[in-house]
């Protein structure tokens, strides 16, 4: 059964999920990039139970990706979106560089102020750089897939993930230059799997449990691959933490689907409506190249003398804060943007564009 004629109402279960993507973004930046992988002692237990919790959180961009693919399936195109998400990345990039100019000069070079004000061009930010040059298919897309019978979809989407997922995965090869799932080329593949999703996603919102066993069973797959390589360094089970790994890919897609159709009370509807337009401003404010270097890389090592428990807790904590002062800088950014009338130019730039 065909079912492209969905509600239009809001799916506040993908709302749920952006906001709850947008700390567990924030988390795996800290265990990459604060040093408790690289530097932690893999004789202690809690090494082990910190890469479960990585693992776990490992899909979050190819959530996000899915999710685009997901709420932009069947509507028009608004390129006022995607200028926004360009005039908001230039706003965060020169404003963080001109604060560390004036606070730690030694610090911010000549590179760091064209990669603000050449953000694309430069890869201030690799995903916004591959969702830029993702985004403009998006048309093809969503009309191609309105125009796919449900056996033509079924067969391109599992090709998709045989040839793009599944055949990297087992060579370790990068036959299509996916870079791994840094690429606008991956992003387009899981905008094309997300316009599926919501094509017939109905069908599947009477299975959570199996969904939910979907996402154990592959983070549990992706772990025991990490361990089998660290026991058996011939044995590259780290293949299966990439965002192209069809572990992580299946696991995103089972979060996707299990949170699309949850019922979520009216309270949490609004407190999370209203969160979701500020998930893009935290992945940049913390993921600045300065902010990271400086805020972020390595600056969790000393944590590691800690119990497990409380390492685990420090990681909550600061996250949480880290997700907090993302949001009120962002909320600083949104009050800008609206004495400047920033929406109503950029719905004259839609008007322009759309019949």
């Amino acid at each position: 059964m065909q079912t492209d004629s969905f509600k239009s109402e809001r799916l506040h279960g993908i709302d749920v999920l952006r906001v709850i993507l947008s700390f567990c973004v924030i988390a795996l930046h800290i265990l990459y990039y604060g040093g408790f992988w690289e530097h932690a002692d893999p004789s202690d237990p809690t090494f082990y139970f910190l890469w479960f919790v990585g693992i776990a959180i490992d899909g979050t961009v190819n959530c996000f990706a899915i999710i685009t693919g997901f709420v932009l399936y069947n509507k028009p195109t608004k390129y006022s979106g995607v200028l926004y998400r360009f005039l908001t990345v230039l706003y965060h990039g020169l404003l963080i560089t001109a604060l560390f100019w004036i606070f730690y000069p030694e610090i911010v070079h000549k590179v760091n102020w064209i990669q603000a004000l050449f953000p694309i061009a430069y890869e201030e930010f690799w995903y916004f750089t591959a969702y830029f040059g993702a985004f403009f298919f998006v048309p093809l897309v969503s009309r191609g897939m309105q125009a796919l019978s449900r056996r033509q979809a079924n067969v391109l989407v599992l090709a998709l993930i045989l040839v793009f997922s599944i055949i990297p995965t087992v060579t370790g090869k990068d036959p299509f230059h996916l870079k791994y799932g840094y690429s606008a080329f991956w992003l387009l593949i899981l905008f094309t799997i997300g316009a599926y999703l919501r094509k017939y996603h109905m069908e599947f919102r009477f299975r959570p449990r199996f969904f939910a066993c979907l996402f154990a069973g592959c983070i549990l797959v992706t772990c025991l691959g990490v361990v089998l390589s660290m026991v058996y360094p011939s044995f590259n089970g780290m293949r299966l933490i990439e965002y192209t790994s069809p572990t992580v890919l299946l696991a995103a897609i089972a979060v996707v689907l299990l949170l699309a159709s949850a019922h979520v009370s009216p309270g949490i509807q609004k407190i999370c409506a209203f969160c979701t337009s500020f998930t893009f401003s935290i992945y940049l404010l913390h993921e600045h190249p300065l902010v990271r270097q400086s805020l972020i890389n390595d600056r969790f090592v000393p944590v590691l003398s800690l119990p497990g428990v409380l390492q685990l807790a420090v990681v909550l904590a600061s996250t949480i804060i880290i997700w907090i002062v993302c949001f009120c800088l962002d909320l600083i950014r949104q009050l800008v943007f609206r004495v400047l009338k920033i929406d109503s130019l950029l719905h004259k730039v839609d008007k322009r564009l759309q019949p």
